[in-house]
């Protein structure tokens, strides 16, 4: 079934209701684990559980009316090698385009801390959290968030815009997709939803998506919580300038390497 042929019209403002509702919970929720003494990324992730179920019966209707649809978004002999492989490669291409940019913005000025005593670094450490804190991470950031995220934005949203067009279809939900995330998260996530729209339109399956999003959320928890990394420089040195625009290249290569995964095109079979 092609996606060109839009196959669901599912009531958009009413999932974003109803994720903004899932994630209001979640919010008050997070913040009696803290009032009771849980360390924050604990509370953090532990909270998001209350967000599938509560998701699952406010949308039990239209998950009801386009579950066949999203089924078949979702076949088995659609999960392939090729797919797992080029969506696990744009899941660290993006991870690596994001740090590209950020040590480029940094070094050429462009991200700057005027603290007089702020650490100019840079200093690098591993270490990380309780085996048990880290693999509720691992299961909430990059499990649960995925698919309940993929099936709303990719699954049922991007497909109901599909009328409009490709292109505005995949901006709007992208755009959708970004406001659902914390505000210093928006841009990532409104470029990451375009990389990922473009690849849910050409493989045809919620497959490719929700590998890709699992693989960039579970670098993400691993370079985030085990990976500690102080540089916040208050001055532009030669030193800095080579440091950004060897970033840059790397930005550039893995936004490349990003565009030539997106456009690969995933035959199903009938």
């Amino acid at each position: 079934m092609p996606l060109s042929v839009p196959s669901v019209r599912a009531p958009i403002v009413a999932i974003m209701i109803f994720q903004v509702a899932a994630l209001f919970a979640r919010a008050f929720l997070e913040i009696r684990l803290i009032d009771s003494g849980e360390p924050q990324p604990f509370a953090q992730d532990l909270s998001y559980l209350v967000v599938p179920p509560i998701l699952i019966i406010l949308m039990f209707p239209i998950l009801r009316r386009h579950g066949s649809y999203l089924r078949s978004l979702l076949r088995r002999q659609d999960l392939t090698v090729r797919l797992i492989a080029a969506s696990v490669l744009l899941g660290f291409a993006l991870r690596m385009s994001f740090w590209g940019g950020l040590i480029s913005f940094v070094s050429f000025g462009v991200l700057r801390n005027t603290d007089a005593n702020a650490v100019v670094g840079p200093v690098i450490s591993f270490g990380c959290p309780d085996p048990g804190i880290l693999a509720l991470s691992l299961v909430v950031v990059s499990f649960l968030i995925p698919v309940t995220e993929e099936i709303i934005h990719r699954g049922l949203i991007l497909q109901s815009l599909l009328h409009r067009g490709k292109i505005l279809a995949i901006v709007l939900s992208s755009a959708l997709f970004a406001i659902a995330h914390d505000p210093q998260a928006i841009v990532v996530a409104f470029i990451g939803g375009l990389f990922i729209g473009v690849q849910m339109i050409n493989c045809r399956t919620l497959w490719g998506p929700l590998v890709t999003h699992a693989t960039y959320n579970a670098v993400v928890i691993l370079d985030s919580e085990c990976l500690r990394v102080q540089w916040i420089p208050i001055d532009t040195t030669p030193a800095m300038l080579g440091t950004g625009l060897i970033a840059t290249a790397l930005a550039v290569v893995g936004i490349s390497f990003s565009i030539c995964l997106v456009l690969q095109k995933e035959h199903r079979g009938a």
